[in-house]
């Protein structure tokens, strides 16, 4: 999808502007994005994107520790996997489900925010 993959790259540019354009793509059908919150929106996905990479990378050490101990002749009591067909760059791309989460916690942010000043 063009617009979820542009919101992505917006993320890594830090670029405010542009991730609200992306927003509004009629694509994403993401709703309450407001003009005003578009420094919200880039601390919070940005936030959540980097939680989003630093879990795969733990589930990626999980994976790996539970085959050394398997190969060591240890059994393994319990690990956590999760299937996933992308690739590695793909796994810390945000899907229109958690943009849209992070789009509704920024919204709080930035209502909490204004009501403050």
């Amino acid at each position: 999808m063009f617009a979820l993959e542009s919101v992505n790259a917006a993320l890594e540019r830090r670029d405010a502007k542009t991730l609200l354009k992306c927003l509004k793509l009629p694509h994403l059908s993401l709703k309450d994005v407001k003009d005003d919150n578009a420094e919200f929106y880039l601390t919070r996905l940005v936030e959540m994107k980097e939680y989003k990479q630093v879990t795969w990378w733990n589930l990626d050490l999980l994976v790996i520790a539970a085959t050394e101990f398997e190969r060591a002749g240890r059994t393994v009591m319990f690990v956590l996997c999760f299937q996933n067909n992308n690739t590695e760059d793909d796994m810390v791309d945000l899907t229109k489900d958690e943009v849209q989460m992070a789009v509704q916690a920024a919204n709080l942010d930035a209502d909490s925010d204004y009501q403050s000043e």
